[in-house]
């Protein structure tokens, strides 16, 4: 894993003072996404989470006609993607598509499963970031509809 990554990674990991991004580094790869084309679809497992690196991605939901979809997000880097599903153990709800060419990271189930395990204080302020994160889209949305009504 390169260096390019502590960046993104230091946005988890701030008061880093024991090495916890050298530790997470250890269970990343990497994935690059062309511009078009689908992370995942809406009803595939929930068998990893990405952190955004470079780029733009879209999240979409089926609206109920057809296979129309509607755009409900654009996540820029420095985010998490992927999030809900892996904590709750499910399947994904939403269809991510790169809007633009762009790198992740990925953290696979059996990883996320081993900081849990190996290094507990990685994995809470992992999870602290994801909540956090999860928490400031519900309240964008919130914010949103609340505009709508």
């Amino acid at each position: 894993m390169s260096d390019s990554l502590h960046p993104v990674l230091g946005q988890f990991f701030s008061n880093d003072s024991e090495g916890h991004v050298d530790v997470l580094l250890q269970n990343l790869a990497t994935r690059q996404l062309s511009a078009g084309k689908v992370l995942f679809n809406a009803g595939d497992s929930a068998d990893c989470v990405y952190l955004l690196l470079e780029g733009r991605v879209a999240v979409q939901r089926t609206i109920g006609i057809g296979d129309r979809t509607q755009v409900i997000a654009l996540l820029d880097a420095g985010t998490v993607v992927g999030e809900a599903g892996i904590v709750a153990g499910r399947f994904r709800t939403t269809t991510v598509s790169a809007v633009m060419d762009s790198k992740l990271a990925v953290l696979s189930q059996q990883g996320l499963a081993e900081l849990e395990q190996k290094l507990p204080s990685v994995y809470i302020s992992m999870l602290k970031r994801i909540v956090s994160i999860t928490s400031l889209r519900l309240q964008k949305s919130s914010e949103r509809l609340a505009l709508v009504l």
